[in-house]
């Protein structure tokens, strides 16, 4: 079976027991990845734990991994997740910044900030700025204001903000 990971690489992974039937891991046999393209067989690894773990990120879906990861990277920042955050009350929230827009509103530019972090998302709204340097897509930011509901979705006016390497 050959699937293209998220580098672009194609990789083959085998476990067919020898004598054809059955195509799982059991017992004594091996599991084995290898990346086609790279030169040969990079490697394998044995265990049913491991395999486990591969089939589980094989068989999720990449809005699911795009989740997890994020989650992993806010875990140790010491913030409110965005899901859980309560509106009108001060709060600290982080994730990574989704998407930067300028909107205007009224003749005045508004920098609009979506950041996620894999709970759900917030939009931080700076008055009068077309641009702050630093801020741009994929790059790590916690916000610490006051989040309110704006239709469907919170936002947080003129956060105070400091950026995550």
């Amino acid at each position: 079976m050959l699937f293209t990971g998220l580098r672009g690489y194609r990789a083959g992974v085998t476990g067919r027991a020898p004598g054809g039937g059955g195509g799982g891991v059991a017992g004594g046999e091996r599991s084995r990845v290898s990346i086609a393209g790279c030169g040969g067989q990079l490697g394998s690894v044995e265990g049913v734990s491991i395999r486990s773990s591969l089939r589980q990120r094989l068989g999720a879906s990449v809005a699911e991994l795009d989740r997890t990861r994020l989650q992993d990277r806010c875990r140790g920042l010491d913030v409110t997740p965005i899901s859980e955050a309560p509106r009108r009350v001060p709060v600290r929230v982080g994730g990574e910044v989704k998407r930067v827009i300028v909107a205007p509103r009224n003749g005045v530019p508004n920098l609009e900030v979506m950041v996620g972090d894999g709970t759900g998302l917030v939009t931080a709204v700076f008055a009068g700025r077309r641009r702050i340097a630093g801020i741009e897509h994929g790059r790590a930011i916690v916000l610490e204001g006051v989040p309110v509901d704006l239709g469907d979705r919170a936002v947080i006016y003129n956060p105070a903000y400091t950026l995550v390497p």
